[in-house]
């Protein structure tokens, strides 16, 4: 999806919600963005997908809501859940209490 059409999907989600939805993206929105910002884009919180030990963050957001940090293989460690094996793993940029506020209240 190019930046017009990210745009207009997201614009119709929050038309159709309320809400403003979380952008999922890595390396493809940084180079779509390079180091400009978009504002309505930048409505949206951020879930950066990017493997290694430091997130590196699009201008457009001040910070990074989730960040997929490994695929079960590239990354940082842990790359197993116990009973499931090698995952992608997400951390959330805030304490459980806030996540739980947070998923509840997207």
């Amino acid at each position: 999806m190019n930046l017009e059409e990210a745009r207009a999907f997201v614009t119709h989600v929050q038309q159709a919600t309320g809400r403003w939805p979380g952008l999922y993206s890595g390396h493809y929105i940084k180079d779509l963005l390079g180091s400009a910002t978009d504002s309505i884009l930048a409505n949206c919180w951020f879930w950066l997908a990017q493997y290694g030990p430091t997130p590196v963050i699009p201008a457009n957001w001040k910070n990074w809501t989730m960040w997929q940090y490994t695929d079960g293989a590239a990354g940082n460690p842990p790359y197993e859940v116990p009973g499931i094996g090698r995952c992608d793993r997400d951390m959330f940029a805030g304490d459980e209490a806030a996540l739980r506020s947070f998923w509840s209240a997207a």
